[in-house]
């Protein structure tokens, strides 16, 4: 048995949830791990969607807004 990286669960737990919304609205991803300012809006982009924002809160947590392209 193998281990499931952190990588591996966000960018699962990203492309399902962004597959849940239309077309053309937005969604808000929250993340602690400090290697999500670098994954996930690289991420966003492989799967054709457009990062609007990026921003680390007061606390080190990151609030990314991405908007569904496809």
């Amino acid at each position: 048995m193998g281990s499931t990286s952190p990588y591996s669960c966000l960018a699962g737990a990203f492309r399902a949830r962004i597959g849940q919304i239309p077309v053309g609205d937005s969604l808000v991803v929250v993340a602690r791990d400090p290697a999500a300012r670098e994954d996930l809006p690289s991420l966003a982009r492989l799967l054709g969607n457009r990062v609007v924002s990026v921003e680390t809160q007061d606390d080190g947590h990151l609030e990314m807004t991405v908007e569904r392209r496809r």
